[in-house]
């Protein structure tokens, strides 16, 4: 008979122990690696993980030995397992570090839970001494409480180390989700995987008390177990990075995969083995054995007929009491049966019995079924079977009269004991019928009567399953004598005993079928634990080790490493790369360190010419403080303007400084803006014994190399002389000023009036031919029309007197030059203004209502420029009806009464003095633009001027009809007067007009429409002036002529004219007989120019013109920014230079497009995009 006894409970503990050895090993070598560091922390993590390893190994045994030697390894387990728990709570408090506020908790917790596993000794000494009189104890299951407890002790550690170490100001559970650092990621990890033990550990206490023992059971605990220690043991790992290595963890995480399968292959295996198992030597056939005493205090065994007491083979086996005897009832008082005679058994003699449910008799004490496990029990007994047999009471399968369960029939010479179709425990169908027969001589008959089968087996409570056929003396025995009782008789045994074990049978036959899963098992381990690494390390550790040792020597500064690439696979790619990338890493420090250096020579010049500009700025006084307003720097030009020595202010608050303690509101609101914008600048005025004194100020920011603000730096210069000066030469320009107003008002009449005058010259010609050709009609007609427009020529004078026509620079485009406005007055009174404008940018008003509209908001802004006081200007443009628009100009500035105004404070002027600018003019030309101007306003909350007005609808024009004519001409102005008197004299002379338009794009559309003949076009136009619109129209129709007419020319824009394609320039003050002879010459090839401008154009012909520049990427990128609203502050920090470059490209633009002004700039850099799309 063998003592190890393999199952798959066996084949399972063997994987964790093997695993488990792994870890510690791995955990040992650690320790004494780190020895001298005193790594209390891993001491106690390996401490419990000897402890596992303890435990499952006494587990193994228990499993395997049989049946008396597993016995003795049980009370250790509960020993271990509780120094495991003691161990695991000291590296809780030691997860991540054992604080020393904690030091003695830990130490009184240490010395508590030493208590239980102390206990446990004890205890376990008990059960020995017990074990060696033969009965099994064990421990109590209250004690299980306390493991609980322990666990519970180990999650409240761990997460108050989570709280620790986490330093963030937030709620427990914000930690445990998200904690922030190693050591709190690794207390959280930790708390997280010991949840598996705790519910390992609940669910083997389930197996204890319930009937829970099932093979998922077992494989749930398997896995479970393989895995947690799986996690601890790389939670741990991986919190310390630079003791362990990646060829250890893939060795532990491959092992670990390979050795669940093979425990859960054993766990799956054996069910199938359990349902088919028939053991050949059971006794299942209608049989009677006889056990007489012998000569050497045992018995002599044989086989004889067949005897069911008190049937035969031919009687009716039909219930009778009187026949049968008593039905005995499960308890344990019933169970106690007294003999009408001393029975002699194993030189014993016995006055009663206890019978056993699940067949067999005890003397001496009742029934313990734990017992019969070790050494088949204490008490001398007699087994029939000792399975596992249902004590309820049920009724018999054959429905005879009889009740299924024990009956005892005593008389003064034998007592008869039935078990009558006895059913079996989670197996209702398989019933058991024997009977026992004992006589006053000694002698005693079993007879099997009618038996299953196929009886269950159960590998995990041996109880439950057929054990036993034979006698056993008791404790006084140490073994007993196998047989078959089937192929052994006779038989003479002597006074150890004589037992045929059934369930050795069936284990003897489960260890033969899990062997070779046992040894494919070890074999398997030495394979993963040898073979894998040595794979690993050629194809996976050693690449690694090479990019390591190329990554080192990048790192000590040897740029110039190549690693050789072994094999073209992954670590082949990445070695290529890292290759290349430390060659391309080289090639850039290499040139890197030039550039460096001739940056720092730079930066050695720009700083030593700072600093001769710092030491050369006399004129200045200059104050450095820091955060607190304590003063750092205090320069002799500040001791002079402050009368302060600078040993008085050095170090002290700037409170020491009275002059600035005066002003210490504007000083203050001045630093709040240096943290928003970066600097503030000031004026103030103090009375000295000299008289007035004018000092300017300036408060910027010193940041730190981050950007962050670290102090402020105070200049301030006496400007008083330059303040007296500029009083002077305000009043000299207030001179000059209507010396200019006068020029300004003589220019622009002359050019709206000029117009007036060259149309009403036209018209006067016509009107002379009219009548020559006798047409009194169209002369009255033409007459009406020159009266209208006398009429409306005298509205100008006014409108020009009154300063409402705008000058020759600003821009056509109502929209453009409100843009320009504000970036204008933004940039020069550094006043932030947000434009809130339509999208589309309507055409509400008609020239020249539109400038009357950019006059109040001209005159709105210069009063927040010299009363508001105000940091921020928001001009919004809403249309709040289909014929009315709205103006919203507002302001966060000071405010005042509208009743008062100059009393609260002048914001809006009524000077007589500047009755240009005040509010009755902008009221005025309000009116006139069918609306009204309304002023709100709160002392403390600000300005609103609201501009109310009537906007004409937006209407598609359309083009005129074609008419055919010998010459087709299309006309194009800005001026609707002279276009009109141009088309009829045009008509009176035979030729046609085919359409008018007013600027260059109208012009284009329709030259596309009409296809004329001839094109004559003004110069200055709005939106696209005819300059532009003529190289359009001849780069889409190259055979286009066209005429170019204005009222004067310059050099500039004759030559312009000629260079974009025109065919022709004439003047508007010319006879009207003269210009269509001009017109009408062009059929005859002679180009038509004004006389005045031949000897020009001949001269520039003779002269080599140089090559139009174009615009290249980088003014392009820039005006295209521009265009789309940015600011040139905007621009400079998206493309990184200073705003001072982008004012210089924006210049050498707009000398290279020939164009005056921004707006010009940004008009045609839309028409350029718009034509592209």
């Amino acid at each position: 008979m063998i003592a190890f006894y393999l199952t798959p409970t066996a084949i399972s503990d063997l994987t964790l122990l093997i695993f488990a050895a792994y870890i510690t090993g791995y955990l040992l070598y650690l320790v004494w690696r780190t020895r001298q560091k005193r790594p209390f922390q891993t001491i106690t993590l390996t401490l419990a993980f000897i402890s596992v390893s303890g435990y499952i190994l006494l587990d193994f045994l228990n499993q395997t030995l049989y049946p008396d030697l597993a016995f003795w390894f049980l009370p250790l387990q509960s020993v271990v397992m509780t120094f495991g728990m003691v161990w695991l709570v000291q590296f809780a408090y030691r997860m991540p570090q054992l604080y020393p506020e904690w030091r003695r908790e830990s130490r009184i917790v240490l010395g508590l839970m030493l208590l239980l596993p102390l206990w446990e000794v004890g205890y376990a000494i008990y059960r020995y001494n017990r074990l060696l009189e033969g009965y099994i104890i064990y421990r109590p299951s209250n004690t299980d409480i306390a493991l609980v407890i322990i666990s519970l002790w180990v999650v409240i550690v761990l997460l108050r180390q989570l709280r620790r170490a986490d330093t963030q100001p937030l709620p427990i559970w914000r930690k445990f989700w998200r904690p922030q650092g190693r050591p709190a990621r690794a207390a959280r990890d930790f708390m997280l995987v010991f949840l598996l033990p705790v519910v390992l550990t609940a669910v083997l206490l389930m197996q204890g008390k319930t009937d829970l023992a099932t093979t998922t059971a077992n494989i749930f605990l398997s896995l479970g177990l393989l895995f947690a220690m799986l996690l601890f043991a790389l939670v741990y790992l991986n919190y310390l990075p630079e003791q362990t290595t990646f060829m250890f963890r893939l060795s532990a995480i491959t092992l670990a995969f390979f050795l669940g399968v093979l425990g859960t292959v054993g766990q799956a295996m054996t069910p199938s083995f359990v349902a088919a198992y028939d053991n050949p030597n059971l006794i299942t056939a209608p049989q009677t054995l006889r056990f007489t005493p012998n000569a050497e205090d045992g018995y002599d065994i044989d086989s004889i007929p067949y005897d069911y007491s008190p049937f035969d083979d031919t009687q009716d086996k039909t219930f009778d009491n009187a026949q049968w005897g008593e039905r005995l009832v499960y308890d344990e008082k019933q169970m106690r049966l007294p003999l009408d005679f001393e029975f002699p058994f194993f030189d014993q003699h016995w006055s009663e019995l206890f019978v056993r449910w699940n067949g067999g008799v005890n003397f001496g004490q009742p029934p313990y079924m734990p017992d019969t496990l070790f050494r088949y029990g204490s008490a001398p007994s007699i087994n029939l079977l000792a399975a596992n047999l249902e004590a309820a009471n049920l009724p018999p399968a054959n429905q005879s009269q009889a009740t299924s369960g024990v009956y005892a029939k005593t008389t003064p010479e034998q007592v008869t004991l039935t078990w009558f179709e006895m059913p079996e425990k989670n197996a209702f169908q398989n019933r058991y019928t024997f009977q026992l027969r004992l006589y006053a001589d000694g002698s005693f008959e079993m007879t099997m009567v009618d038996l299953p089968a196929l009886p269950q087996f159960d590998i995990h409570k041996r109880w439950h399953t057929v054990r036993l056929l034979g006698v056993w003396p008791g404790k006084t025995a140490v073994s007993s004598e196998h047989i078959r009782f089937n192929s052994d008789l006779p038989f003479r045994g002597g006074p150890e005993g004589v037992i045929e074990d059934y369930h050795l049978d069936f284990r003897t036959a489960l260890h033969h079928f899990l062997t070779p899963l046992f040894w494919l098992t070890l074999f398997s381990v030495l394979l993963v634990s040898i073979g894998l690494p040595l794979a690993f390390r050629q194809n996976l550790v050693k690449p690694l080790h090479n990019l390591l040792a190329g990554v080192k020597l990048v790192n000590s500064g040897n740029l110039d490493t190549n690693i050789p690439v072994q094999v073209q696979d992954e670590f082949g790619y990445l070695t290529h790369t890292f290759n290349t990338m430390t060659a391309e890493l080289n090639t850039l420090i290499t040139d890197l360190e030039g550039r460096v250096s001739d940056r720092t020579a730079q930066l050695a010049d720009t700083t030593a010419y700072l600093d001769n500009i710092l030491r050369s700025a006399t004129e200045y006084a200059i104050i450095t403080i820091d955060h607190e307003l304590c003063v750092t720097y205090f320069n002799p030009i500040a001791e002079t303007l402050y009368g302060m020595p600078a040993t008085d202010v050095l170090g002290k608050s700037l409170s020491t400084i009275p002059s600035l303690v005066t002003d210490s509101d504007r000083f203050r609101a001045g630093l709040n803006r240096v943290k928003t914008v970066g600097a503030h600048e000031y004026t103030r005025v103090q009375e000295t014994p000299l008289g007035t004194q004018h000092i300017i100020s300036r408060l910027s920011g010193i940041f730190d190399q981050q950007g962050a603000l670290i102090g402020y730096a105070h200049f301030s210069q006496d400007i008083s002389k330059r303040v007296h000066a500029e009083a002077q030469l305000l009043t000299q320009q207030r001179t000059l000023s209507a010396l200019e107003e006068r020029e300004r008002i003589g220019r622009e009449l002359h050019d709206s009036i000029g117009q007036v005058m060259g149309y009403l010259n036209l018209q006067m010609q016509a009107a002379r031919a009219l009548l020559a050709d006798g047409r009194q009609e169209a002369v009255d007609k033409l007459l009406a029309q020159l009266t209208s427009v006398t009429q409306k020529s005298h509205n100008d004078v006014r409108e020009f007197i009154l300063g409402m026509k705008k000058p020759g620079s600003t821009p056509t485009d109502f929209w453009t030059a409100l843009q320009l406005l504000a970036e204008t007055f933004e940039t020069e009174q550094q006043i932030s203004v947000l434009l809130s404008l339509p999208s589309h940018e309507p055409s509400w008003l008609a020239a020249p209502n539109d400038l009357h509209l950019l006059r109040i908001i001209q005159e709105a802004l210069a009063n927040v420029r010299k009363h508001a006081a105000a940091t921020q200007v928001q001009i919004i443009a809403t249309q709040i009806a289909p014929d009315k628009a709205q103006f919203i100009i507002s302001d966060n500035g000071r405010g005042f009464d509208p009743k008062n105004p100059q009393s609260s404070n002048p914001s809006i002027s009524q000077s007589p003095s500047s009755p240009h600018f005040g509010l009755n003019i902008m009221r005025e030309r309000a009116i006139e633009l069918g609306g009204s101007l309304e002023i709100r306003s709160t002392p403390g909350q600000g300005t609103q001027v609201l501009i109310t007005m009537a906007v004409q609808p937006e209407t598609e024009e359309t083009a005129p009809s074609q008419l055919t004519a010998p010459l087709r001409v299309l006309l194009v102005d800005d001026h609707p007067l002279f276009i009109e008197g141009l088309a009829n004299i045009l008509k009176i002379y035979g030729i046609t007009v085919v359409g008018t338009a007013s600027n260059g794009l109208e012009a284009q559309k329709l030259a596309r429409q009409t296809h004329p003949d001839l094109i004559v076009m003004d110069i200055e136009m709005p939106i696209c002036d005819g300059i532009e619109a003529t190289q359009r129209i001849k780069a889409e129709f190259p055979d286009q002529r066209i005429i170019m007419l204005t009222v004067s020319a310059t050099d500039d824009t004759l030559f312009a004219a000629l260079k974009a394609g025109a065919s022709g320039y004439l003047l508007k003050n010319m006879q009207a007989e003269e210009l269509f002879m001009l017109i009408a010459g062009m059929g005859d090839g002679v180009p038509p120019i004004a006389p005045q401008l031949a000897g020009k154009v001949m001269a520039e012909f003779q002269r080599v013109t140089r090559p139009e520049v174009e615009l290249n990427k980088r003014q392009w990128e820039i005006l295209q920014l521009v265009a789309n609203g940015r600011s040139y502050r905007e621009v400079a920090a998206q493309l990184y230079v200073s705003e001072r470059t982008i004012k210089r490209h924006m210049r050498q633009i707009m000398d290279i497009l020939h164009l005056d002004s921004r707006a010009k700039a940004e008009a045609y850099a839309r028409r350029h995009l718009q034509d592209k799309s």
